[in-house]
């Protein structure tokens, strides 16, 4: 029997081993801090070496970060990581201040036990989310108008459109709510009023009316030009006797 269970010891071991490694995720905001649990058996494997890495490597952790020789810490990468709880009980749970994006991925925490293949190995996967900045609620006049616009154009609905208009000329500004109102065709001016069409017949026959007359006392002008050219074709002594006629005949009245 005890060469049985002898025979049996190394597969016990390797069940212990397999059933101890495990997954584990975790959703931590940007700027947070989280803490990554591992934990052994002090009282079965004694003080052990553990180390806390990026990855499990195939004989140690691969890219690690803290490294402990069973009692103490011997190694870290950064002041932001740190090792919290009993390390005298096993308890070797790492905690990461100050969470970046950087920090997200898998993370691998490995207990160095005797034999081939035996480390314990825990594997944590940690996912970065960006961090919210509450805004402050309105208040006062400036929230109530945000609500009242929030209510009348929810953001499933698009915002109205102005549409344009006309102004009246009647009127030098728009009626309260005449916004949205339909556009007033303009119609073209035109006047109908027979007072027009008298005014200009009249003046169109006053016009050929002086044309007329213009033309009346050129024919006159022409006339009188044309007789005196006449009177001066006349002979020199007929022009003679005319002029010493007349006094002979006024010097025949006197003397009657």
């Amino acid at each position: 029997m005890e060469r049985l269970a002898g025979a049996h010891h190394p597969l016990v071991i390797l069940a212990v081993a397999v059933a101890g490694s495990s997954a584990l995720a975790h959703k931590v905001m940007e700027g947070d801090q989280v803490t990554l649990p591992c934990r052994y058996s002090v009282q079965h494997y004694g003080q052990s070496r553990v180390c806390w890495g990026r990855g499990c490597g195939a004989l140690w952790c691969s890219g690690a970060i803290l490294q402990m020789d069973g009692s103490r810490v011997i190694s870290k990468a950064s002041e932001k990581y740190r090792l919290t709880g009993n390390l005298r009980l096993g308890r070797v749970d790492l905690t990461i201040a100050n969470i970046s994006r950087t920090d997200g991925g898998p993370y691998c925490c490995r207990v160095d036990i005797n034999g081939y293949f035996n480390d314990m190995k825990v594997l944590h996967t940690i996912r970065v989310t960006q961090a919210v900045t509450p805004f402050p609620a309105p208040t006062g006049i400036q929230g109530e108008k945000s609500d009242s616009y929030t209510d009348r154009y929810p953001d499933t609905e698009p915002l109205p459109l102005l549409e344009e208009y006309t102004l009246n000329p009647r009127s030098n500004h728009p009626k309260a709510g005449s916004i949205n109102a339909e556009p007033t065709p303009s119609l073209p001016l035109r006047v109908h009023s027979p007072a027009l069409y008298l005014s200009v017949s009249f003046l169109f026959l006053l016009l050929l009316g002086l044309v007329a007359l213009l033309g009346f006392k050129r024919k006159i002008h022409q006339r009188c030009s044309f007789r005196g050219s006449l009177a001066g074709r006349e002979p020199r002594h007929i022009i003679w006797e005319i002029q010493t006629r007349r006094p002979v005949e006024d010097n025949i009245y006197t003397l009657d």
